[in-house]
């Protein structure tokens, strides 16, 4: 119960801190969320080498407890969406990519239904069908 509830309590106050993060100007959004990467899962630039499946891999190899794991792979969702929407072209395809099968595995694996999920997820599919037309 614990454990639970510092996951619910972490996971708020990383939306919080993503909110006022995505309210900064432009110049310095992208330096904010690198520090959000550092802050609450792990190194940017290792993230952003790996695939998706050498992501769960790394994950699944890292953090033991699956409510720990998930929480990691909600925020990595939420900003590789919120970096994504800051680039073009491929990075910004890449991103996008990578946060839809996050969202994805969140809607199989999650307890929780999340509209907003389901919102930005339908956001991405578009997204991404666009891009590959």
């Amino acid at each position: 119960m614990l454990q639970r509830d510092y996951i619910v309590r972490l996971v708020r106050e990383f939306m919080e801190a993503l909110r006022r993060v995505l309210e900064k100007d432009e110049t310095t959004r992208q330096d904010a969320l690198l520090q959000l990467y550092s802050q609450y899962v792990g190194d940017a630039k290792l993230f952003h080498q790996l695939s998706v499946d050498e992501i769960f891999d790394y994950l699944a190899a890292n953090e033991r407890d699956s409510a720990r794991r998930d929480c990691k792979i909600e925020m990595l969702a939420e900003l590789f969406l919120a970096e994504g929407d800051l680039q073009t072209g491929p990075l910004r395809e890449m991103l996008h990519a990578k946060s839809f099968a996050f969202f994805d595995y969140l809607s199989v694996h999650s307890t929780t239904y999340s509209l907003d999920r389901i919102e930005k997820m339908a956001r991405l599919r578009k997204e991404i069908s666009q891009s590959v037309e």
